[in-house]
């Protein structure tokens, strides 16, 4: 990655931070790549998604072992801020919310989910 020249680095930050609604993976420091090569991937109306794939791949670091949701969830997710969002933002009502989420979409009812729960992810 090339060195972003001192003249450019106001517009690539402000680029950046306002590319990924103000928290990009990469970060705001990136050279301005990343953002480029999503914008050329929809060129032409195409849609491009991105999602958090690369979070849930990241089970094969855990133990083999079952998980509550609320254990998996603060593993992956627990990077959160709440300092960076408003009063009306409750970190225990996301979490919950994000865990019944999970326990929908696997189908199951116990809050424990076991490994294979988790690579099904």
């Amino acid at each position: 990655m090339k060195p972003v020249p001192s003249d450019a680095f106001a517009a690539i930050f402000e680029r950046n931070l306002f590319g990924f609604q103000g928290h990009p993976a990469d970060g705001v420091f990136e050279n301005g790549t990343v953002l480029a090569t999503r914008l050329r991937r929809c060129a032409g109306g195409r849609v491009a998604l991105n999602g958090g794939g690369k979070v849930f791949r990241n089970f094969l670091y855990l133990p083999n072992r079952s998980f509550t949701a609320g254990q998996l969830l603060w593993m992956f997710k627990g990077a959160l801020d709440p300092e960076w969002c408003t009063g009306a933002f409750d970190e225990n009502v996301y979490l919950s919310n994000l865990g019944k989420k999970v326990k929908c979409v696997l189908d199951v009812e116990s809050d424990r989910l076991t490994h294979t729960d988790i690579e099904a992810l």
